[in-house]
């Protein structure tokens, strides 16, 4: 069993590259399984910036900023990696198992799943799929969310790693 306590910076390194690589695979599933078609996204149009109606949550301005220039109500695929502190990580999954039926009804959600390391049970990567930057700037505001986020604060032992990626093409469903 890897210890990430144990291991030095190049082999926590490692580790997070092999979670990172499982999180792609689970991305390749969603994809061969036709989640990734327009139809999952629903249709989306070319346009100019996030919504003013709330202002850029710190975490969506983020994820903005890894997207660079693709346009922000475009489809992508956030995994934010979380590190629970030792001890914590049963309440890390019950706060995430009370807020992710309410994220899952939210519009432009299109993903939310809570992955674990089997080597490491404090360590989650959290898969998310968004219609556009504007509704996940809207979950974020969310009241649920807000709850969560005080919830996770001091259960985790660092700060959350955020790992945005999207869609190159659709390919066709089997």
């Amino acid at each position: 069993m890897i210890s990430l306590s144990n291991c030095g910076k190049a082999d926590r390194s490692i580790v997070r590259r092999v979670v990172s690589t499982a999180v792609v695979l689970v991305v390749l599933v969603f994809v061969d399984a036709g989640a990734f078609s327009n139809a999952a996204f629903g249709d989306q149009q070319d346009g100019d910036a996030v919504s003013a109606a709330k202002p850029l949550h710190p975490l969506a301005a983020e994820i903005k900023s890894q997207l660079a220039d693709r346009p922000a109500d475009k489809p992508f695929v956030a995994a934010v990696t979380l590190k629970a502190n030792p001890g914590a990580a049963k309440k890390v999954v019950a706060a995430m198992r009370e807020a992710t039926p309410i994220t899952r009804k939210e519009e432009g959600n299109a993903a939310y799943l809570l992955l674990r390391d089997p080597s490491d049970k404090n360590l989650f990567v959290l898969f998310e799929r968004w219609k556009s930057l504007d509704t996940l700037n809207a979950h974020l505001h969310a009241e649920h969310t807000v709850k969560l986020l005080e919830t996770l604060e001091p259960l985790l032992s660092e700060a959350p790693k955020v790992d945005v990626m999207y869609p190159v093409f659709f390919p066709k469903a089997k």
